[in-house]
């Protein structure tokens, strides 16, 4: 009787032992899970000025307020604006090759 009831001391303790191991573990993944859950927060956040300041761009250019955002300009103004940028030097440089507009 002696040795089933070590048999089943060392069962108990086992059991307890997974039981800790799982309690601790638990911890960890929340620990993780919480750390996780701030990092994507401060991505979203990131992302979410990253958006706003496009939506103020684009407002801005449909408002005429472009290149000056304190003035408005009239429709030629704009149009001459948009025709100097396309034909400006420095802008073609830095288009897609593989866009191929010459086609």
């Amino acid at each position: 009787q002696e040795m089933f009831k070590s048999r089943r001391s060392l069962r108990e303790e086992t059991v307890q032992g997974r039981e800790q191991q799982n309690v601790e573990m638990d911890e960890k993944n929340r620990a993780k899970r919480d750390k996780l859950a701030a990092g994507s927060r401060q991505v979203m956040e990131e992302k979410n000025k990253f958006a706003l300041s496009v939506l103020r761009r684009v407002r801005v250019k449909l408002e005429g307020r472009e290149p000056d955002s304190l003035r408005k300009a009239s429709v030629g103004e704009q149009v001459d604006f948009i025709i100097r940028e396309a034909m400006n030097q420095e802008n073609l440089a830095l288009m897609y090759e593989g866009w191929t507009a010459w086609i």
